[in-house]
């Protein structure tokens, strides 16, 4: 239950450390901030982001321009159960799998 991660989060009291848990809950508000992805570098042993510059996208981990980006989700989301909610986010693929479920059609 989140009321369970809430207080097991206060107690750790740590907010560096990532902590993973399975829950049932639901989807109840997607935060936005007015971007909910970045262009990410196409080499899929890196996936940083990039910038972009006349040539293409830079990477500055890689050291190449590459001519396209690779659109990477990073979502805020609220996650709601009958005990209480909690803010997680969705990286990666997990942002695309919550984006498909709620894109229309």
């Amino acid at each position: 239950m989140i009321s369970e991660i809430n207080e097991e989060a206060q107690l750790e009291n740590d907010t560096d450390k990532y902590s993973f848990f399975l829950l049932n809950g639901f989807v109840s508000r997607i935060k936005y901030d007015g971007l909910i992805y970045y262009d990410a570098c196409i080499n899929e042993k890196c996936r940083k982001k990039v910038v972009e510059e006349n040539q293409g996208y830079r990477c500055d981990k890689c050291q190449k321009l590459f001519a396209t980006s690779k659109p990477t989700y990073m979502i805020t989301a609220k996650i709601t159960d009958f005990t209480d909610s909690i803010y997680v986010t969705f990286a990666r693929e997990h942002g695309e799998t919550l984006m498909s479920k709620y894109s229309t059609k």
